[in-house]
């Protein structure tokens, strides 16, 4: 019976230095060769998505915690900003000198202006995240799909990233904005207003309906508290062992850490390569 399998990037399949390790590879493309299919299901962007992983030829992908989604190579949902809404969320973060860049279907853009600010966002997450490179990186070591233009306003907008500048800044976005997704994300140096109410498990069970597929014959893995509802989503959710407390409370299954082959490992216990 072919299994589905939903795989958050950041902290399971790559770690905070952005490196696959070759055994996690390995695992996705075995598991593929099997006949089940492989999604990424990520908060990033489809342009964020490092290009070693797309030529690893995924079934699909939910980007945008669930406001696009391609799956056999056909877009199946693709929730994006009407325009008097991006203008309403742009006025608020200039009122408030927040620096701030939009997430497209393709690429990444934010102004000028965000690069020094951004390089230090990017190095206090980096080191947050044991990078050993942190203070070498920049702003566009992290987001490499980054470009750079003075008007953001796009017709394929899903979702406005900003650098927290103040400890009440979301609370603020949420009271703004309550019809959109606000969240905050690493370590809460960066925030983020999605397009869409929907999460990764709203993804998840749209992918599952479009593909005919049960919920038991399916598995999330994640890492963080966006992942949550992904995993419960599915019928087998398995956190990894550098997972937060809440992840791994929700879990039916706890895998070694993403540096310690925890999606190998954790494939070849529940026979899916």
């Amino acid at each position: 019976m072919k299994k589905v399998i939903f795989l958050d990037i950041d902290g399971t399949i790559v770690n905070g230095s952005n490196v696959m390790l070759p055994s996690t590879e390995l695992a996705i493309k075995r598991a593929m060769a099997k006949g089940n299919e492989v999604f990424i299901c990520t908060g990033r962007a489809k342009g964020e998505v490092n290009p070693f992983l797309l030529q690893l030829g995924f079934n699909g992908y939910i980007c945008g915690n669930g406001c696009y989604i391609e799956a056999d190579g056909k877009i199946i949902y693709n929730k994006v900003f009407e325009k008097e809404d991006l203008e309403n969320i742009f006025r608020f973060l200039d009122e408030r000198n927040v620096k701030y860049f939009v997430e497209c279907e393709d690429c990444l853009v934010s102004r000028e202006e965000i690069r020094e600010h951004g390089n230090i966002a990017a190095q206090r997450f980096l080191r947050a995240v044991g990078n050993p490179h942190a203070d070498e990186r920049s702003f566009t070591d992290l987001f490499p799909s980054v470009r750079f233009a003075e008007d953001l306003h796009r017709d394929d907008v899903n979702k406005v990233s900003y650098l927290v500048n103040d400890e009440y800044l979301h609370e603020e976005c949420e009271k703004a904005f309550p019809q959109f997704n606000n969240s905050l994300w690493g370590q809460n140096i960066f925030g983020e207003i999605g397009v869409s109410k929907v999460n990764k498990g709203d993804a998840v069970r749209m992918v599952l309906d479009y593909l005919g597929v049960e919920r038991e014959d399916s598995y999330g893995f994640g890492d963080l508290d966006p992942d949550i509802p992904m995993l419960q989503a599915c019928g087998t959710g398995i956190a990894m062992g550098n997972a937060s407390e809440r992840m791994k409370q929700t879990a039916h299954y706890i895998t070694t850490e993403v540096d310690d082959d925890g999606i190998w490992n954790a494939f070849a216990h529940f026979e899916l390569m």
